[in-house]
């Protein structure tokens, strides 16, 4: 797998490059808005969003795609064609991992301290810092409340017609149940 280009959050004066797509489901619902650059393999998605917070809203500022117009491959805003003017991300609420640790697939060892930031539905609620046993405490919990949900019966569903089995079904959403919640519970 190619590693990908990653969106960017800016965030109390530092860049963070993140490991989520916070763009997807809005061009899921917008598709004829979706930009498509020239990214290959390394951008799949077609595009690099940038963010920050402004006014306790998780805002998008700019959104760039690689293009080879002229020639050689460049990057090109197409923010305004898309937007228009800053976007607030009301469409999203979960979390993004922040802290220095996470790589490139938001690995969980003994020793870090995890950092998270908490939307609903764009809106900032706040910074999450946990150590290791704190993360899976709160993981657990997160996954016995989503397992209450429709979305969790159409996520289980989804991943069971691969034929793994429900103990595997369930282990996949428990290991990455931040990614799977429509909102922190």
């Amino acid at each position: 797998m190619t590693y990908q280009i990653r969106d960017i959050l800016y965030f109390e004066e530092k860049e963070y490059r993140l490991n989520c797509y916070i763009l997807e489901p809005y061009f899921f619902s917008n598709p004829k808005l979706r930009p498509y650059g020239n990214g290959g393999t390394a951008l799949r998605r077609g595009y690099i969003g940038t963010f920050t917070i402004i006014d306790e809203k998780l805002t998008v500022i700019n959104l760039e795609i690689l293009s080879s117009e002229f020639g050689d491959l460049d990057i090109k805003s197409v923010f305004k064609k898309t937007f228009n003017g800053n976007k607030i991300c009301d469409w999203y609420s979960g979390l993004i991992r922040i802290d220095e640790n996470k790589g490139r697939f938001n690995e969980e060892k003994e020793e870090y301290i995890f950092e998270y930031l908490e939307f609903y539905k764009g809106t900032f609620i706040g910074k999450r810092i946990m150590d290791y046993y704190e993360l899976q405490n709160f993981k657990s919990n997160q996954y016995k409340k989503f397992k209450e949900t429709v979305e969790f019966r159409e996520l289980y569903n989804r991943i069971s017609k691969s034929k793994i089995g429900e103990y595997e079904t369930n282990k996949i959403i428990i290991e990455n149940i931040l990614e799977f919640i429509p909102e922190v519970y």
